[in-house]
């Protein structure tokens, strides 16, 4: 199954260190709820970019929802897929290394929520892109992808053709990634259209 991409990601949001009160070290509850609301929506996947300062909560944000959204029962049909940065993302082969283990994790844990799929044969559809976008096209499931630490990623033109690619295959329902400071340069390169939110 093949998706049109024209008008992929074209709904952006962006959360930033700036929108943070000073006594505030975390993300407050309002950048979760605003994240879950929007993946409950259908059509165009949101992108949501989030910048915030070392420490300041980006990956417990990210947890959190993966929690969050495999508990929820109006979430039901996404999977949370959180991968980790790395300087090498954007090579096709390490993004499907890195996608691979964490829809393994992902999925073996939504498998656990939802009876009648047996564990070892979601392992096995895990073999190969085409088995995973199969499997989960079947399912109906709609992937929430995470890159935390995004920064660290080489080729953020070519990470964001490796998330093209996918949203080809398989229906996206968001895409979030984490960056450490803001940057108006990483802004324009990621967001091709659509206005951004805060």
């Amino acid at each position: 199954m093949r998706r049109d991409a024209a008008d992929c990601f074209a709904r952006t949001f962006v959360r930033c260190k700036d929108v943070l009160p000073r006594h505030c070290r975390y993300f407050p509850t309002t950048a979760e709820e605003r994240i879950m609301n929007a993946l409950r929506e259908e059509g165009a996947p949101y992108m949501f970019l989030v910048f915030a300062r070392q420490g300041t909560g980006k990956t417990l944000l990210a947890v959190k929802l993966a929690e969050r959204i495999l508990e929820d029962e109006s979430t039901a049909n996404v999977l949370p897929v959180v991968m980790c940065g790395r300087h090498d993302l954007h090579d096709g082969a390490a993004f499907f290394s890195e996608f691979r283990s964490a829809v393994l994790s992902s999925l073996l844990e939504w498998i656990k929520r939802r009876r009648g799929i047996r564990q070892d044969s979601a392992r096995a559809c895990l073999e190969s892109p085409e088995c995973i976008y199969l499997f989960a096209n079947a399912a109906g499931l709609r992937l929430f992808v995470v890159v935390d630490e995004a920064f660290m990623a080489a080729d953020l033109s070519r990470l964001m053709e490796r998330l093209r690619e996918l949203a080809q295959n398989v229906d996206v329902a968001g895409v979030l990634l984490a960056f450490q400071d803001r940057d108006q340069s990483i802004e324009g390169a990621l967001m091709e259209r659509g206005a951004a939110g805060s």
